[in-house]
């Protein structure tokens, strides 16, 4: 799908299914240029960082280019929840009101032991606030939303399978090399942002990884459809070790989402491996003991949360701004 396509699709309000989206190649004149072009500023990543990083700065009128390995929008829910302060910098970048209209409202939040509820938490206690406390929103629909912004803004350059294999630091720039499916090329920059991920290639080639450590607790988290008249507050079943289990009273929750599919959420003991599996029935039953609603297909497991801190400070950074 050509992203203008894309993007006069999703005005339209029309159905379009943000998880089969794949946007096409298209080979660029800098591909043809008989010296390496020089560009003011590249970003690498075409997730939600890096698509926010590109569209705050078309907006200052610094013309961005966007290298984005993949050629379709994120799988899965990933991350499903965006706060007051993340909306407001949306709203800065034009793009917050699709999220709140599309996403799932809420600010209060709630503990049950058993039956009982033990604790209740209210995050925007106060009236008068422009956006809520957070929503719930998949994020393939955040970067949908980005993309759609990115289009009308003639500062980004967006070029889908465009893959960063190589960095060489000058000292008035950098010089990339960018595998495409017709080949490789050189690009020049001024500045060049790693927007890539925790995972970043464009870090490790800088020797700047991140060194990541792993949680002895493990969450085993899956989007799920339920059959259920509406999403349920996210209580825990009342008693006892879900089926597949070894802790009594592992506890299981549910968020809503919007467009049917919800998040479930439940823990696993540490010393249970984590699975990739997408049909693995011993999860599903794991889920569906955790939670009071049935599952059904389709759904789609997680695997171990990591933390990944920056090897140049001590910060981790959860969910994509801050």
């Amino acid at each position: 799908m050509k992203l203008q396509d894309f993007a006069a699709a999703a005005a339209q309000g029309g159905p379009l299914d943000y998880q089969q989206v794949a946007f096409d190649y298209t080979r660029h004149a800098d591909q043809d240029a008989p010296a390496p072009v020089r560009r003011p500023v590249v970003v690498v990543g075409g997730g939600p960082v890096g698509l926010a990083l590109a569209i705050d700065l078309a907006r200052k009128n610094v013309p961005v280019v966007v290298l984005e390995g993949g050629s379709a929008l994120s799988t899965g829910s990933r991350a499903i929840c965006f706060a007051k302060r993340t909306l407001e910098i949306f709203d800065r970048l034009g793009c917050a009101q699709p999220m709140v209209d599309k996403g799932v409202s809420w600010k209060v939040g709630r503990v049950y032991f058993g039956g009982e509820e033990v604790y209740r938490f209210d995050l925007l206690p106060e009236a008068g606030h422009e956006r809520p406390a957070f929503i719930n929103l998949q994020q393939y629909y955040v970067e949908g939303y980005l993309v759609q912004r990115a289009a009308t803004l003639p500062g980004i350059d967006l070029r889908w399978r465009n893959k960063v294999t190589g960095l060489v630091q000058g000292g008035d720039g950098a010089r990339l090399t960018i595998e495409t499916p017709e080949g490789s090329y050189e690009l020049d920059a001024d500045y060049v942002a790693a927007c890539d991920g925790s995972r970043s290639q464009l870090r490790a080639l800088m020797g700047q990884e991140s060194k990541g450590r792993v949680f002895r607790d493990r969450f085993l988290i899956a989007d799920i459809t339920m059959d259920a008249p509406e999403p349920p507050p996210g209580r825990p079943k009342a008693a006892g070790a879900p089926s597949g289990g070894s802790e009594p009273r592992e506890a299981g929750s549910v968020g809503a989402l919007p467009s049917a599919p919800s998040r479930a959420e439940t823990p696993k003991s540490s010393g249970t491996p984590p699975t990739r599996k997408p049909g693995a029935r011993p999860q599903r039953s794991r889920i569906q003991a955790s939670i009071d609603v049935v599952v059904v297909l389709p759904w789609v497991p997680a695997t171990a949360s990591t933390c990944r801190p920056c090897s140049t400070c001590s910060a981790s950074h959860c969910g994509p701004l801050v």
